[in-house]
């Protein structure tokens, strides 16, 4: 049986924190407990992953990014400042190649939490500073913060979701 879903925003949000709360939630209704020595690699393991992350924004390389994403069916990414969403690796890959050409980006992260759900998956967030450059739209900085559920697929971490919510910083806006 196949059920269809509204493909709204709204919808969507709350959908994207239903799955993280059931697997949050799945942690204490009969699921096996994580040792922790097991949530301790977990933990190490997607410390690496963010910092993966990091460099390759740094270095802005579009086809490593879009190898952290999962290729699942199930995969959702959204950005609530741009009113932008992804639904696919492809998407994903499509978007930042077209980012490639137009910006210069470095980013910082910081405030990394970390709660492992099993050895395959996780909740990942972090708060981020992106700075941007361009020729045609000068500099400016984005503020936010990052929420996602990541798992392991093929061997790999990968997020499945994610929500990126970010203010332009003003104050540092140049041109």
């Amino acid at each position: 049986m196949r059920f269809e879903v509204s493909r709204s925003p709204e919808h969507r949000v709350r959908c994207a924190w239903l799955v993280v709360l059931a697997s949050i939630g799945s942690l204490s209704c009969g699921g096996t407990a994580l040792t922790d020595d097991d949530a301790a690699r977990v933990r190490t393991e997607l410390e690496e992953f963010v910092q993966s992350y990091v460099t390759h924004t740094n270095d802005f390389d579009a086809e490593a990014l879009s190898a952290m994403y999962s290729e699942s069916p199930d995969f959702y990414w959204m950005e609530a400042n741009r009113n932008l969403t992804y639904e696919s690796r492809d998407e994903v890959m499509a978007g930042l190649t077209s980012l490639e050409d137009q910006f210069d980006v470095s980013i910082d992260v910081s405030g990394v939490r970390i709660v492992p759900i099993s050895l395959d998956a996780a909740t990942v967030s972090f708060h981020f500073t992106q700075n941007l450059q361009s020729d045609r739209s000068g500099a400016f900085t984005l503020v936010g913060l990052v929420s996602t559920t990541v798992v392991r697929e093929a061997g790999q971490w990968r997020f499945l979701t994610g929500h990126a919510t970010a203010n332009m910083d003003r104050s540092r806006r140049r041109r």
